[in-house]
């Protein structure tokens, strides 16, 4: 996969954390036996979104596979825990370093890391006696303060290290939040916080050997964290984030010496101004694939892929002033969805979704303060980081979803692109603040499901649907069409009374992804009452299922017999070629 297509892929992903979580648990159990129409870890296109399905597909995997959320398929477990490493094992206990949450053997831990948009980073094994000893030094004189309160979750602005043990994963967040999902009987969380300054030892310990964030190219070699950044009508300092993310687009890039400057013809620039060893540095990279660079006054001009800019204006974009996006239409239906951490005992948490249809007033509030908010759009659509919004508003063919560090994503169906803009952080917590108390007090569940039936499975002349097959990089179609049967099976789910359901995803259970236009969401139904609803991490349960699981089973024996009929007619026209070439 392309750069370019990855991040798209990554600004068209919508999933909800809750549903991320009961399908790690899901994905954990045995497979279903084999004859079975089941959801698989290919089957994270459970989130099929925009114009890069199969793309959108792809990235998923990638989110719940690894790294910097602590999202690991259970499925993987046991191969992930066997990493092998090269420590000496006569001297391991004495690298051991005791946390709050667990002790953690610091030979051969493998601690992986991920910045935003820098993916120059692989997993580094803390073998040598000298890291491990720098480390437990740190930790010993390192208060982690356990978290009795977390809301809204704040995970830092882009830089993530995480391992994982026997027991749970870890995830250190650079503003000092530690993440920690335990992963033996039951899934839940537990939150700590160091000081943010840790983290930064920690990365430079681990990762010393990278240089992130330093720049080695035009004969240059300095860091990059304390340049100043003029980009827009920006001017300012390099955040962590964008001096390590930058450092590397800039030193993996093909440059060329040239005699002039290219950069007066540009028409956008990124300028960098910064000192090291003495000397005065500014680098001008401009959006033509032109750039110059002053070192104490001398310059010296390069050429560069031009196609290599939108990166680096994806990783510093700023956005600039733009009105508010949201409409308000009275006759809009308005259902906000936000994800709030449950306590499950002492300072343990389990992550859930509340979702509300907001009243009159409600939607009226909420209105007023997004049109009294600053918006700033991101030219680039730099979704940044692998997290997953928190907070959505879900209107007419219109949807938002609103991320912690201010970043919030605008939708349409009927369009061809999303937009990216950015809040101020205080804005992000007031409009949070909002959602949370109306979808705290709203307690007709089954009219918010019957309104995401009604919307995935929208009214019109057609009484056709579609189902999501897990063989689709075989037959080379990514769904089963279905050409009657619709009105039928939204009668059923609209008939049933749903709750929302919080028990998780029996193994047991096929799954049934259906949907009429993928950019309208899916409906991921079970034979024993089940009904998912990534688009908003929401899952409910009906019930009485009989009717719902007679219609599925019928719906599974349609799907065999179209399956069956394709092999076979694969199989013929494969005799068919061979017979003709003899």
């Amino acid at each position: 996969m392309q750069r370019k297509d990855y991040q798209d892929a990554l600004n068209e992903l919508r999933l909800g954390s809750s549903f991320c979580e009961e399908m790690e648990k899901k994905l954990s159990a045995d497979r279903a036996e084999a004859d079975e129409y089941t959801d698989e870890v290919t089957h994270v296109d459970v989130v099929p979104e925009r114009r890069h399905k199969g793309l959108a597909i792809a990235a998923a995997a990638v989110l719940l596979i690894g790294g910097a959320g602590g999202t690991v398929l259970y499925q993987y477990k046991d191969a992930l825990l066997s990493t092998p490493t090269n420590e000496d094992s006569s001297y391991y206990d004495e690298k051991s370093f005791t946390f709050p949450f667990g002790t953690v053997d610091l030979h051969g831990l493998v601690v992986n890391y991920q910045c935003d948009n820098y993916m120059g980073s692989t997993p580094v094994t803390v073998a040598t006696e000298e890291m491990g000893e720098q480390l437990i030094s740190l930790f010993s004189i390192t208060d982690f303060e356990k978290l009795d309160s977390l809301e809204p979750i704040v995970k830092g602005s882009g830089e993530v290290m995480d391992f994982h043990t026997d027991y749970f994963f870890a995830d250190f967040y650079d503003n000092g939040i530690i993440e920690i999902i335990y992963i033996q009987d039951d899934v839940y969380r537990e939150y700590y916080k160091i000081h943010e300054d840790t983290f930064a030892k920690m990365r430079n310990i681990i990762f010393k050997d990278y240089d992130l964030g330093s720049l080695d190219q035009f004969g240059i070699k300095a860091e990059l964290f304390s340049a100043q950044l003029r980009v827009d009508d920006y001017d300012g300092s390099l955040s962590s984030t964008e001096a390590i993310a930058l450092a590397s687009n800039i030193n993996n890039i093909q440059w060329n010496e040239r005699d002039t400057d290219g950069v007066k013809d540009s028409s956008d620039t990124i300028t960098l101004d910064f000192e090291s060893e003495g000397k005065k540095y500014e680098i001008i990279l401009g959006d033509n694939g032109m750039a110059s660079v002053s070192a104490d006054g001398n310059m010296s001009y390069y050429s560069y892929p031009a196609e290599e800019y939108p990166y680096m204006m994806r990783t510093v974009d700023k956005g600039v002033n733009a009105d508010c996006p949201v409409k308000y239409d009275e006759d809009d239906t308005w259902l906000a969805v936000t994800s709030v951490m449950e306590r499950k005992g002492g300072a343990v948490y389990l992550e859930q979704e509340k979702a509300a249809l907001l009243d009159e007033d409600e939607k009226k509030e909420i209105y007023d303060a997004l049109a009294g908010f600053e918006w700033r759009e991101l030219l680039n659509s730099a979704v940044g980081s692998f997290d997953i919004y928190d907070t959505s508003l879900n209107f007419g063919s219109c949807s938002i979803g609103f991320w912690s560090d201010g970043k919030c994503m605008v939708s349409d169906d009927t369009a061809e692109r999303t937009f990216m803009y950015l809040l101020k952080k205080e804005d992000y917590q007031h409009i949070r603040n909002l959602i949370s108390e109306a979808a705290s007090d709203y307690e007709d569940e089954d009219k918010v499901a019957d309104y995401c039936i009604d919307h995935i499975l929208y009214e019109d002349d057609s009484d056709q649907f579609f189902m999501l097959r897990d063989n689709s990089v075989s037959y080379g179609v990514t769904s089963y069409t279905f050409d009657t049967g619709e009105k039928e099976l939204k009668k059923i789910l609209l008939d049933a009374e749903w709750s929302m359901d919080v028990s998780g995803i029996s193994n047991a259970n096929t799954m049934y992804p259906v949907f009429k236009d993928y950019r309208r969401g899916i409906l991921y139904l079970t034979t024993d009452g089940m009904m998912i609803i990534p688009d908003y991490g929401l899952k409910y349960r009906c019930s009485d299922s009989k009717k719902l699981s007679a219609y599925l089973k019928e719906m599974k024996k349609t799907a065999d017999e179209t399956e069956n009929t394709e092999k076979e007619e694969k199989t013929d026209n494969t005799d068919n070629t061979e017979s003709s070439e003899e």
